[in-house]
């Protein structure tokens, strides 16, 4: 994200919630996974409290800002290799947000994140990324970008491995996120959508 978003929004560290160590769940994206602006605590924070049993420890490797190289820059020097069992993760609408990049290039940084977890033999949730029509961002080519992704997205994956964060935070316009979570930019969930989140994550990691 721009303004705001870049100057508050970009973490210095990984947060890290829960004491366990045998379910390590690390969370992989931008300022939707980093914010304590919007949210607070935040979805992987919420997601800790809601992994009621024990060992498990949730980090936040949320950066505002990021696009998907950048992502995938971190998962490649912060998590790939690090004792991680599990990785919830997504990007891109910065990617389309701040430039011209293509849903099949946001994809391919995606893609080998994915399949580089998965040959690891982590647990791995991909997400696709939120709706946005009524930020000061969107535009029609931006909202064929994020369908364009999701389509991939879609195709690229098991079901058992993907959560459909766009159809189940949007609207009833679903180009639209839910206006009860919405935090007034139509693009960040407010701290009930951040809940909301953690709940769909939870139920996706352990039923």
């Amino acid at each position: 994200m721009l303004g705001l978003a870049l100057s508050l929004l970009v973490a210095t560290a990984p947060v890290v919630f829960g004491g366990g160590t045998a379910k390590r769940v690390a969370c992989l994206g931008d300022s939707t996974t980093a914010t304590n602006v919007y949210s607070n605590p935040t979805y992987p924070q919420r997601l800790e409290t809601l992994l009621v049993a024990p060992g498990w420890r949730v980090t936040n490797f949320g950066v505002g800002g990021n696009t998907s190289s950048q992502i995938l820059s971190r998962w490649e020097s912060d998590i790939k290799g690090k004792g991680y069992t599990h990785l919830v993760f997504f990007g891109g609408i910065n990617d389309f947000n701040q430039g011209s990049t293509t849903a099949a290039a946001v994809w391919a940084n995606l893609q080998t994140i994915y399949t580089e977890a998965k040959a690891a033999g982590m647990t791995v949730v991909i997400m696709s990324i939120l709706p946005e029509h009524a930020s000061a961002f969107w535009t029609s080519d931006i909202q064929s970008r994020i369908a364009a992704l999701t389509a991939l997205i879609v195709a690229g994956v098991p079901a058992s491995d993907y959560l459909d964060l766009y159809a189940a935070m949007g609207d009833t316009d679903p180009t639209y996120l839910k206006s009860a979570w919405d935090s007034g930019d139509g693009l960040h969930p407010n701290q009930t959508g951040s809940n909301q989140m953690a709940t769909l994550v939870k139920a996706k990691i352990s039923p």
